[in-house]
């Protein structure tokens, strides 16, 4: 065991100066990290000075200011990695990027793991201008995008963007005015959609507050969590179905919330058939099952879910109903 450990050596990486042939313009700032404009990832570049502390437990084994030194590129990822786990402000990760153009990947698939477009949080989201500024300049950073949430408007500028994610996880749309989104003319909206729900990466998909959502772009992915709430489907003879063929297999899902005002879009989940008569929706191997209701109807249409599910471990159901009153507490004697 190094340095005369007597158990597992832990250690903890603290950066105290950045390399000085690594410089950034300051115009380069986009929100979240600097962007670096130009020039090759130099994998071998030093790191001027780091301090490293070896612990086991609480008693501190060793300390060392080291010399410029190569230190295995591996190591680096890991180190980043493993200060990305409590670094929620990203603040430590924006620092890393700033050292030498070896730790600009390295931490950008940290700060641009999840990305908010228009989130009611402001503090943490981009607007459409600069999140497009950003990926058109720097394309690369469309693959480090893991959770995407965006709260989506008719006359966005961000269809052709949206392209350029590509191994995209998670995605949550919202419907960010009042006024109904317009599917029927706004196809490269759609079309853009559809390329992310084609995603074989994508896995989870969140829709809150979306009127007439075209409902061919469910089918054509590969879904394993569904989220709706207060939205509903377009009907069928509004848009067309895509052109795009439907997948070999139905939507095979392990997790299902249904939220408020969500009955209708959970009918059509549960009675919509492909071509050959199997269900577009597969619910016989969900395992968790999330509703809530505010009337009657929403109650109804969950019931099929339950009935289909073969392997089903969890059920959050929550009542907005008003408590049905007492029963025999009016005394008719008098």
């Amino acid at each position: 065991m190094p340095f005369g450990a007597q158990g597992p050596v832990n250690f903890i990486v603290v950066i105290l100066s950045r390399d000085p042939c690594w410089q950034q313009n300051s115009e380069d700032q986009v929100d979240l990290c600097s962007v670096n404009q130009g020039g090759a990832i130099d994998k071998e570049r030093q790191v001027s000075s780091i301090f490293i502390t070896f612990t086991s437990g609480s008693n501190i084994l060793m300390s060392n200011n080291l010399q410029p030194t190569v230190i295995p590129f591996d190591v680096y990822e890991l180190i980043i990695d493993s200060l990305a786990e409590d670094d929620e402000e990203l603040t430590t990760m924006r620092a890393c990027s700033l050292v030498s153009r070896a730790f600009l990947p390295l931490s950008r698939k940290h700060i641009f793991a999840s990305v908010k477009i228009r989130s009611p949080r402001r503090s943490t989201s981009l607007s459409v201008d600069k999140f497009v500024h950003l990926i058109e300049q720097n394309p690369e950073i469309g693959e480090y995008i893991r959770k995407f949430d965006y709260g989506i408007a008719t006359h966005d500028h961000i269809p052709h963007t949206l392209r350029k994610l590509t191994k995209l996880k998670s995605l949550t749309l919202w419907q960010s005015t009042e006024n109904e989104f317009v599917w029927r003319t706004n196809w490269p909206m759609r079309s853009a959609l559809l390329h992310l729900m084609q995603l074989p990466t994508l896995s989870h998909l969140k829709l809150n507050g979306i009127t007439n959502f075209p409902f061919d772009l469910i089918y054509r992915s590969s879904l394993k969590h569904l989220e709706i709430e207060c939205t509903n489907f377009v009907a069928e003879d509004v848009v067309p179905p895509s052109t795009t063929p439907l997948s070999r297999k139905s939507v095979c899902l392990r997790e299902y919330s249904a939220g408020l005002r969500s009955a209708s879009v959970t009918k059509k989940l549960v009675e919509a058939k492909r071509p050959d008569g199997l269900p577009i929706v597969d619910f016989t191997e969900l395992t968790k099952v999330t509703a809530s209701w505010d009337n009657q109807e929403d109650i109804n249409v969950i019931r099929p879910i339950f009935i289909q599910a073969k392997q089903l471990k969890e059920i959050d159901l929550t009542s907005k109903l008003p408590p049905l009153p007492p029963k025999n507490i009016i005394d008719r004697s008098c």
